[in-house]
């Protein structure tokens, strides 16, 4: 166990490093040593217990080594439900072996067939790994959970991203009866590139050009509930942003936005329009929850807002948290309950 922290720890580290979308540029302009290897050990210390649920939580993407000490106990000390079991599996062929991974998490004492929640981390298409999620805080309503890993943007550009997380929905749709999964009551919920990927996941469904070919293509990629945490919804739009909202680097070719496309979105409007989940609204989409921080500097509550219009225009069931006195961090106990709930409510 003391070895596995360990590499998150340095896994944190490394994020803090290279993340555009890290939640406190002060702290990455200042280096504190207080700020990344403290936290996680107090974190640990707060409850070993929990390890493996808590140390998932995103250190840097979602920001949570700045929350306060208190939501630290918080979530550590939140009472583990059920034993689970925890797989590693490839949900496609072996193409890119750190990609197409995914850990499922699997209550023991839930009822079969049980909803699955896909989670998707942030890191701005070019950081980040399946070990970041609260996984054990969703299994509190006996849904089973599956983290997964999609290719980063220098592992190839988009709709490459996109492509693995279908993959993923149709390879737990193939294989639900093997793990005790219900394949009708499939969620996602991902966090600021994540957030984007899972908005996208939830509005182009039947979307031929993105699904890609990577196995079981028998089966559906739709999902049936949605929820995005601070993500990008609409890449032509954010563009215009670049210079309030400079971490994101929108008119350099080194941001991430640029990475993620191969160009700069204003130049490549297509592809940025492709890449945009707005652009494939209608009036089949699954519900949604999308929550933003009120303060958010890396991407623009402005994307959450005028997504969250267009979807209650085209009829889709939406609900919109502003998450008052927040930077792009919002996760904290009661956030996450949000989420959890809303979850359990639209899959059950």
């Amino acid at each position: 166990m003391l070895v596995l922290d360990d590499l998150r720890i340095e896994h944190c580290k490394k994020l803090d490093e290279k993340s555009t979308f890290s939640a406190s540029s002060t702290a990455a302009q200042t280096k504190q040593p207080t700020s990344i290897l403290q936290c996680r050990i107090k974190v640990v210390s707060a409850n070993l217990s929990v390890v493996l649920g808590l140390l998932l939580i995103p250190c840097v993407v979602l920001g949570a080594c700045n929350a306060k000490a208190s939501d630290k106990k918080k979530l550590a000390s939140s009472n583990l439900p059920y034993n689970y079991t925890t797989k590693t599996l490839e949900y496609a062929p072996t193409m890119h072996d750190r990609a197409h991974k995914m850990d499922l998490y699997i209550p023991k004492r839930a009822q079969i067939p049980m909803p699955v929640v896909i989670l998707l981390h942030g890191g701005g298409w070019e950081v980040g790994d399946k070990l970041e999620t609260p996984a054990v805080d969703f299994m509190d309503h006996g849904l089973a959970v599956a983290s997964i890993n999609y290719r980063y943007s220098e592992e190839g550009i988009f709709p490459a991203q996109i492509f693995d997380v279908k993959a993923a929905v149709r390879f737990l749709r193939a294989n639900g009866a093997t793990y005790g999964l219900d394949s009708n009551k499939i969620g996602v919920f991902g966090f600021s590139a994540g957030g984007h990927l899972a908005a996208l996941l939830g509005t182009s469904g039947g979307i031929k050009n993105l699904e890609g070919n990577l196995g079981n293509l028998n089966q559906r990629s739709d999902v049936q509930a949605v929820v995005d945490w601070s993500g990008p919804t609409d890449l032509v739009a954010i563009a215009l942003e670049g210079e309030r909202y400079k971490r994101l680097k929108l008119d350099e070719m080194e941001g991430p936005v640029a990475k993620l496309l191969g160009g700069l979105p204003s130049k490549n409007k297509k592809l940025a329009a492709d890449a945009s989940p707005v652009t494939y609204i209608d009036s089949r989409d699954p519900p949604f929850l999308i929550m933003h921080g009120e303060n958010d500097t890396v991407v623009p509550l402005k994307q959450s807002e005028e997504f969250y219009r267009l979807l209650r225009a085209h009829n889709v069931k939406a609900e919109f948290k502003i998450i008052k006195d927040s930077d792009h961090d919002i996760l904290r106990p009661d956030t996450l309950k949000v989420a959890e709930d809303f979850l359990a409510k639209n899959l059950r």
